[in-house]
């Protein structure tokens, strides 16, 4: 397995362009396979998943396919909890605008 990358390397994969071009930014002359690099790529929103099935070994590759998905599993979970909660605050913006509006015909009306 490689230990380091480089632009050309990530387009002769057929990485996108955004994705190549923001890697470059980054990273003009390429990058060490790093912990602290990984960490960099995902702050800046490149595409880890490709990058994995793209240069993992087999054997790796496997292995984290599996884990990815319980990765996966649990942020699904908690965008899903998030989502619910949102559309509660949502209804309730919606209910306390309505009584706000009918409050304000009432005191027009007296």
């Amino acid at each position: 397995m490689k230990t380091f990358y480089t632009a050309q390397m990530l387009r002769e994969e057929g990485a996108r362009c955004p994705e190549v071009a923001i890697f470059k930014e980054e990273w003009p002359d390429g990058a060490a396979l790093t912990k602290a690099n990984l960490l960099k790529a995902a702050e800046l929103g490149l595409n880890l998943w490709w990058w994995a099935h793209h240069f993992l070994p087999a054997s790796l590759w496997d292995e984290f396919e599996r884990q990815d998905a319980l990765l996966w599993d649990g942020f699904k979970r908690q965008v899903d909890s998030l989502q619910t909660e949102y559309e509660c605050q949502e209804a309730l913006l919606i209910w306390r605008l309505i009584c706000k509006e009918k409050e304000a015909n009432a005191r027009h009306q007296e």
